[in-house]
């Protein structure tokens, strides 16, 4: 009997090492095998998987087509480019955009797609938008018949077998019955499916694949269709209250048309106006939001003091008010006199003591005298509101159109040399704006939107609507 220990290595086989053993194993010859390799070579794998595995992410960032964050800017800025400034883009929009200025196409279809990294699809496609949102109720037998572009009319079968509840139907179910549809048929249209963040519910739009004036759909009229809430009415981009477009105006001449808003615009509440509307109740909203740096997110919850004056420069633990029945017996924060010159907050707020005291942090320094009967009001936070975003119906006024005069200067980046290029821009409808609309005779006035939305060239823009 033998008293040498016996050295027991793993058991390497070939349906059990990972990439990098067998890439290691693969530059070793065949005499190097046996249990000490296989222990000399898992422990070099070991060592070297992290640096496996980071090699495809490193290999991405070197592309502009791939890149992503900081290392997205410097592909960028070896063509020459940056992320337009004050301009709330994305990496994938980001992308888009530099792909496009540097392939530098030079025809209509480029200038097309680069205003849609700008301004959406909705802006560069006609579209259709139903009128109800899911569930739909429809039936089997049923067909929606879809002209698309005025050239090609596709049959749409409603089918059992495509739904999971017929009468409950998904917009993501009708979406995907259609999407397959026009797949199989060639046809150059497409359906996407949104969530209104409000309201939680879904509905699908209906898209035509082309670009430009050409762009058209149609839906005839008949149960499905009334079911699913489309009209029956053709739907041109043209007509379309935000397109964006080219046309040719002769050889070697081009018109762009720009709407003065864009979708890649500063989103950041600090900086930005906010305005949303209340679509689903009468005469509720719109609410305004301002930036962050101004005014305080407060609630309905209110009360007024009733103690003596609280001096600016000290620390209060207690502090009387007529009712405390409206604020909760929890942390949060409040502001006296909210609106007025002694206005102060907000101040740290840590509950109620009894029905008519509420305490305070004692830490918190008061920076006016606040007079009994001073406003009391609960806030949301100690930071202004910001609103969800919901890039389907609300408003951002960013310091400028941003977005837009990017837009300009990418069409610009990307035209041929020789080539006519005129741009003109449209507004949105003035009503309550102060001047609606032109007047029908005498002076050549405008509204006070294009002020509102003018670029970097307030002059020139006012100059050039007036003589329109």
């Amino acid at each position: 009997m033998s008293n040498q220990a016996t050295f027991t290595g793993p058991s390497v086989s070939s349906a059990s090492l990972s990439d990098v053993e067998s890439f290691l194993y693969n530059m070793l010859p065949n005499s190097m095998r046996g249990r000490v390799w296989d222990c000399m070579i898992a422990g070099l794998a070991a060592g070297e998987k992290p640096a496996w595995d980071n090699a495809p992410l490193v290999r991405d960032q070197m592309f502009l087509s791939t890149a992503s964050g900081i290392w997205l800017d410097r592909r960028m800025a070896d063509s020459g480019l940056e992320r337009p400034a004050d301009v709330g883009m994305s990496d994938l929009v980001a992308r888009q955009y530099a792909i496009q200025v540097v392939n530098r196409q030079e025809t209509i279809p480029a200038v097309l797609e680069c205003l849609e990294v700008f301004y959406g699809v909705d802006a560069v496609h006609a579209h259709l938008v139903p009128t109800l949102d899911q569930p739909y109720s429809l039936s089997n037998g049923q067909s929606l018949v879809v002209t698309v572009d005025g050239l090609t009319t596709v049959t749409i079968p409603i089918q059992t077998a495509d739904f999971f509840n017929i009468a409950q139907a998904t917009a993501q179910e009708v979406a995907a019955v259609l999407n397959r549809e026009f797949m199989l048929r060639g046809v150059n249209a497409y359906a996407l499916v949104s969530t209104n963040p409000n309201t939680s519910s879904s509905r699908f739009t209906l898209y035509s694949g082309t670009y430009g004036g050409r762009s058209t759909l149609q839906v005839a009229s008949g149960a499905a269709a009334t079911a699913l809430g489309l009209s029956a009415s053709i739907v041109r981009l043209l007509s379309q209250p935000r397109a964006a477009y080219a046309l040719t105006r002769g050889p070697g001449a081009v018109e762009v048309f720009f709407h003065s808003t864009t979708l890649a615009v500063a989103r950041d509440t600090s900086t930005a106006t906010y305005l949303t509307v209340n679509n689903a109740t009468a005469g509720v909203g719109p609410y305004l939001y301002e930036g962050v740096n101004k005014g305080l997110s407060i609630t309905a919850a209110v009360t007024t003091t009733t103690g003596p004056i609280l001096l600016s420069g000290h620390s209060y633990r207690v502090v009387t008010v007529a009712s405390a029945a409206a604020l909760p017996d929890a942390a949060g924060w409040v502001v006296f006199g909210y609106g007025y010159a002694y206005q102060v907050g907000p101040v740290p707020y840590l509950g109620l003591s009894g029905t008519s005291s509420i305490v305070l942090d004692p830490s918190f320094v008061f920076t006016s005298d606040v007079p009994a009967g001073a406003s009391v009001n609960l806030l949301v936070s100690d930071k202004p509101l910001a609103p969800a975003l919901d890039e389907t119906g609300d408003f951002w006024l960013t310091d400028s159109p941003s977005g837009r005069v990017a837009a300009e200067a990418a069409v610009s980046d990307i035209t041929a040399a020789g080539y006519t290029v005129t741009k003109t821009i449209t507004y949105p409808g003035d009503i309550g704006l102060g001047n609606a609309g032109k007047p029908t005779h005498g002076a050549q006035a405008i509204s006070d939107i294009v002020e509102c939305f003018a670029g970097s060239d307030v002059d020139a823009e006012t100059a050039a609507a007036r003589s329109n």
